[in-house]
């Protein structure tokens, strides 16, 4: 760790720390859990939930939002998913949230407010705008995948005589054959 301090006339001196932390420790794609719930609920919302909740509904409610959202990264050919099967885009993780809020607010019988509905049905277009491939996500190392289509090509023969492709090329002919 490097520390350098420089001092600024009438301020106080201040310390800047490089740390030796890659951005590569980044997770782009990350696991759904309860804890992540906290982030759509308020307190009584969570509380009411937990009281109505039995066994493990919600643990297999986050499971299938998973499953649904790499199902939808994974209808567009271009989108490369992570190989953890536990694992979803972080930034799909909020509309992944909202969604679940709204099927278990209304499995739970709970309030459901317009405001929730909106932001489902944001949520749902956008997973639907992934999957039909208008827009893509993130790999693991937080790159865009290249779609193979928009690198051109070219294939042609080689060498333009000589090759076993007939009638890919005129052949050269002389005056005395075209008779």
């Amino acid at each position: 760790m490097r520390a350098c301090a420089r001092n600024f006339p009438n301020r106080t001196p201040y310390i800047v720390h490089r740390t030796s932390k890659k951005i590569s420790d980044f997770m782009y794609w990350v696991p759904l859990t309860q804890d992540d719930l906290a982030q759509v609920f308020n307190d009584t919302e969570l509380a009411s939930l937990r009281a109505k909740v039995q066994g493990g509904a919600v643990k297999d409610a986050l499971g299938d939002m998973v499953a649904f959202v790499r199902q939808c990264v994974a209808q567009n050919r271009s989108n490369r998913l992570s190989a953890d099967k536990s694992l979803l885009p972080r930034s799909l993780r909020g509309p992944a949230l909202d969604i679940l809020a709204l099927r278990l607010l209304k499995a739970y019988a709970l309030q459901v407010t317009e405001p929730r509905k909106l932001a489902a049905e944001k949520a749902a277009e956008l997973l639907e705008d992934i999957a039909k491939g208008k827009r893509l996500v993130l790999d693991e190392q937080g790159e865009l995948p290249e779609d193979p289509a928009a690198t051109p090509g070219i294939v042609s023969p080689s060498p333009a005589y000589g090759n076993e492709g007939i009638g890919w090329y005129p052949t050269p002919t002389t005056p005395e054959e075209e008779l």
